[in-house]
């Protein structure tokens, strides 16, 4: 059984932990206090209360969908803002949210 809180090394709630989670890759992106401050894995301004907006849309049962929808959006427009390899970032970021909820 996963813990009720969020993950403490990325701060997700519904982190699945191991090699999925989302620090895994890269555990030098620790700030001081263990939360990321990262624009395509966990930009600041998608908490609510404590809360990832993410968590918030799988619980609503919009996850598949919504991230799906996302992930497309943003390679689509990767080569049209001046960002493309932070838009493919978050596309794929969306992708691997599908990922930690596939249900084999």
């Amino acid at each position: 059984m996963k813990p009720a809180g969020p993950c403490p090394k990325c701060g997700f709630f519904n982190c699945p932990g191991g090699e999925l989670c989302p620090a895994w890759e890269d555990p030098n992106r620790w700030d001081a206090d263990d939360t990321i401050e990262d624009p395509v894995t966990h930009p600041a301004h998608y908490m609510l209360d404590g809360m990832e907006v993410k968590d918030v849309i799988w619980a609503a049962g919009y996850g598949y969908g919504f991230f799906a929808g996302a992930a497309i959006k943003y390679i689509l427009r990767a080569h049209k803002k001046g960002q493309q390899r932070q838009d493919l970032q978050k596309a794929l970021e969306c992708v691997q949210e599908l990922l930690r909820h596939a249900q084999d």
